[in-house]
């Protein structure tokens, strides 16, 4: 049996064809000829594209992907802390829903093929918590005040920061109203019976608390009374307020609605009481007059 061994070959080589010519004394034949096919040699694989870092909300997926060379073909093995992960065996591996708990876990990727190995660099896997939406923990109250006083509304809300506040005065947005208390203007009478309420939101969701119900009372009217005193008719009487011979008996404090309802031409108590003078020797025990502010 004849043989022969060529050189190292190259794809150049390949499709050449080679036959052999047998000769002796009585003659010559020359054989088929047989088909040289040249592969190329096989290309270790090697990484082009790394898996990158993700970050996730809890309850979500992540995707790692990993683009590799080399000659076909390639297997890939996936990795979590350098533990191989049953059934990832292709370019890109997605995770099952994650919690906190996966947080900092890396991923990296082996691809093999008949040349060599290569392995990844690790991916760094980012778990934030789920956001909470709002719920309202305590409900604003009903208050009840009193003509020309401000009434406070407050909410205590929970959920994931931030919180986003907007109070509301009969289902109408208030201006500026955002944040978690609120503080009306000075009310009227009028204002009774309106109801407020906060919308509290964040990027999980809303919620509206209850309405709160203001009650507002109209202020109080009080009576002051003229008395007899030792000035003579037409007297000025103490601080000037003496109205021919009578005087303020202990007169109170009048509140800002009484001044500014009072009518323009009364004049007003002092804020606070004169000494009182001696009262007139008259037997008159009833006052000279009495007035009442108007209702505030």
């Amino acid at each position: 049996m004849a043989s022969y061994t060529t050189p190292a070959t190259t794809t150049a080589d390949s499709g050449s064809t080679f036959a052999v010519v047998v000769t002796n004394t009585a003659g010559t034949a020359t054989s088929a000829a047989a088909t040289l096919t040249v592969n190329a040699a096989a290309v270790a694989p090697t990484i082009t594209t790394q898996p990158a870092n993700q970050t996730v909300t809890g309850g979500q997926t992540a995707a790692f992907t990993v683009v590799a060379g080399g000659t076909a073909p390639l297997n890939y093995q996936w990795q979590k802390n350098s533990v191989n992960i049953a059934g990832a065996t292709s370019a890109s591996y997605t995770t099952p829903a994650t919690t906190t708990a996966d947080s900092g876990s890396t991923f990296a990727v082996v691809v093999t093929n008949t040349a060599g190995t290569v392995t990844s660099s690790a991916a760094t896997l980012t778990v934030n918590a789920a956001a909470v939406a709002p719920t309202i923990t305590t409900q604003p109250a009903n208050p009840t005040v009193t003509a020309g006083q401000a009434a406070t509304f407050t909410v205590v809300a929970g959920g994931t920061a931030p919180l986003s506040y907007q109070w509301q005065k009969n289902s109408v947005n208030i201006a500026g109203a955002t944040s978690a208390s609120y503080t009306t203007p000075a009310t009227t009478t009028s204002d009774s019976g309106s109801t407020f309420d906060v919308v509290v939101s964040n990027t999980a969701g809303t919620v509206t608390s209850s309405a709160a119900t203001l009650t507002v009372n109209a202020a109080p009217r009080r009576t002051f009374h003229h008395h007899p005193t030792s000035q003579p008719d037409g007297g000025g009487g103490p601080n000037g307020l003496l109205q021919r011979g009578c005087h303020w008996l202990l007169p109170p404090r009048l509140s800002v609605a009484e001044k500014t309802a009072w009518p323009s031409a009364a004049r007003l108590p002092p804020a606070t009481p004169p000494q009182l003078q001696p009262p007139l020797t008259t037997g008159r025990s009833s006052p000279c007059w009495s007035a009442t502010p108007p209702g505030v």
